[in-house]
């Protein structure tokens, strides 16, 4: 299982990201990642965070993320 501080990267993006939190040390509520994003012609797919509340900081960026909810 991944560890604070330990670090992946996107080999196709270049995007790295840093844990910061994980589920082990939150007792499974919080997976906190800090995401470096080099400017990159390559897109991400579109994808879906079920069943997940998604939060960000952001810092220095320029991008276009689409959202969908559903009101209940």
């Amino acid at each position: 299982m991944v560890q604070s501080g330990e670090a992946i990267t996107n080999v196709r993006t270049g995007q790295r990201m840093v844990f910061r939190k994980t589920g082990r040390e939150t007792n499974g509520t919080l997976l906190e990642i800090e995401c470096f994003n080099p400017p990159s012609g390559v897109k991400e797919p579109e994808h879906i965070h079920q069943n997940r509340k998604v939060f960000a900081r952001l810092f220095q960026v320029s991008f276009i993320f689409r959202l969908m909810a559903k009101c209940e």
